[in-house]
C-alpha cells in the first residue's frame, strides 16, 4: 500500500509540474529519446517476450527535453504493461508524415479498450482497464497535459482485445 501511495504522489506531482513549467523548447532526438524510455522500462528483463519494432530514423522533434521524455515514457510504460500479458507482445513505435507534419505513435497488440474512452483515459485518475493491470490513472492525463503545453494533438484509435496506437503531433516551430 505505501509503495502504491508513493506512486500515486510522484503521479500528481508530476501533473501538476507540467501545468507550473515553462518550456524549454529545443531540437531533440526522438531515437534517444525513445531508448532512454525503453531502458527506463528495462524492457529486457521485465518484458523478456515483447518484440520491440523501433522505426529506425525517427525524426527530430522541438519540444522541452523532460516533458517530452515523460510523454513518451509514459506512453510507452502503457504499450509494455497492457500487451504484456498477451502470448506474443509487440509494441510499435514509429512515425509517419502528412502535410508537412509529422505524427509519431506507439502501438500495441496488447487488451485494448472500448472506443467510447477514447476522451475519458485523458482525464486525471481515469481508468477503463481492468483490476488486472496497476496504475494511478494519471499517466495519460500528463501525457495529454505535455501535449497540450505543446500546443500538439494526441489520440488513440483502439479495439478491445486487439490494442491501442497512441499517436501524437506537435508544431514543427516556435509560434
Amino acid at each position: 500500500s505505501a509503495s502504491e501511495m508513493d506512486t500515486l504522489i510522484d503521479d500528481i506531482l508530476s501533473y501538476s509540474r507540467v501545468g507550473q513549467t515553462d518550456l524549454a523548447k529545443q531540437v531533440l532526438s526522438m531515437r534517444q529519446i525513445v531508448e532512454n524510455a525503453l531502458d527506463a522500462q528495462n524492457v529486457t528483463s521485465n518484458y523478456p517476450n515483447t518484440i520491440i519494432k523501433l522505426e529506425e530514423k525517427l525524426p527530430k522533434i522541438v519540444g522541452d527535453r523532460r516533458m517530452i521524455a515523460q510523454l513518451v515514457n509514459n506512453l510507452i510504460s502503457n504499450a509494455l504493461k497492457y500487451s504484456g500479458k498477451k502470448e506474443q507482445p509487440v509494441v510499435e513505435i514509429g512515425y509517419y508524415k502528412k502535410n508537412d507534419q509529422t505524427t509519431y505513435f506507439i502501438k500495441d497488440n496488447g487488451v485494448g479498450f472500448d472506443p467510447k474512452h477514447k476522451n475519458k483515459i485523458f482525464e486525471v485518475f481515469s481508468r477503463v482497464a481492468t483490476e488486472d493491470f496497476k496504475g494511478s490513472g494519471i499517466g495519460l492525463s500528463i501525457a495529454k497535459k505535455v501535449v497540450d503545453k505543446h500546443k500538439g494533438e494526441l489520440w488513440v484509435e483502439t479495439t478491445p482485445g486487439e490494442g491501442s496506437c497512441f499517436y501524437f503531433s506537435l508544431p514543427d516551430i516556435e509560434e
